[in-house]
């Protein structure tokens, strides 16, 4: 029993280092001058970085509107809660900004983040935040259990632990993103994941969107 219990503890030690070690390597490598859209997408990050700021598109919204972004959100947010609710009725959509999560569960006492990109089948990458105005957001911040990505295909069901594990581990070989999207004013920090390291390490189900609707 005791050995168990030793295990265990190291194994928390050793995660909890982990991400101390991976908070450093956040402020180190975005510790680099923060580019304007303009310069990033005029100099020779220009591939990497519009395929950065594309991917963010439910802050930037590439060739879309604030307005259709915001619709899009409106739309993934609802289409994920209808699908909760059929396991678990009780469940609710917290409202307002800043908030710990966007749904619910009452059964289970958990809490569901839901995040949405149309342009991900294009990119090949999904974008997870971890800072925002040089504080913890996103995945870094986030108190839900789970994590839900819906692009215009499929919808990614990820624990949480799992995204921020395996960005731990992969950070140095992941795109950073660090810039101020068009038509914000918030300083945002983050990764690219690559769409195949969900499907295959990351999600815990990977759910196909026939009519690619929504």
């Amino acid at each position: 029993m005791c050995r168990h219990y030793l295990v265990g503890t190291d194994l928390n030690k050793r995660k909890e280092k982990l991400m101390t070690d991976f908070l450093r390597y956040i402020d180190d490598i975005f510790s680099k001058a923060n580019k304007s859209y303009e310069e990033l997408t005029n100099s020779s990050l220009n591939n990497t970085m519009v395929d950065i700021v594309n991917t963010h598109n439910t802050r930037i919204g590439g060739g879309m509107g604030f307005e259709t972004d915001l619709e899009y959100g409106k739309e993934a947010e609802e289409l994920i809660l209808a699908k909760v609710r059929k396991k678990y009725p009780k469940s609710f959509m917290i409202e307002g900004e800043h908030k710990a999560y966007d749904i619910f569960v009452p059964e289970k006492s958990m809490g569901i983040e839901i995040k949405s990109d149309r342009q991900s089948d294009q990119t090949g990458n999904i974008f997870i935040e971890v800072e925002c105005n040089n504080k913890k957001s996103g995945i870094l911040a986030t108190t839900a259990e789970w994590y839900v990505y819906k692009t215009c295909t499929r919808i990614f069901w990820c624990r949480v632990e799992d995204i921020r594990n395996f960005i731990v581990v992969n950070a140095p070989e992941l795109k950073s993103f660090n810039n101020t999207p068009r038509g914000e004013t918030s300083a945002v920090r983050g990764y690219l994941l690559p769409v195949s390291s969900v499907v295959n390490e990351i999600a815990f189900k990977v759910e196909e969107l026939n009519d690619g609707s929504y």
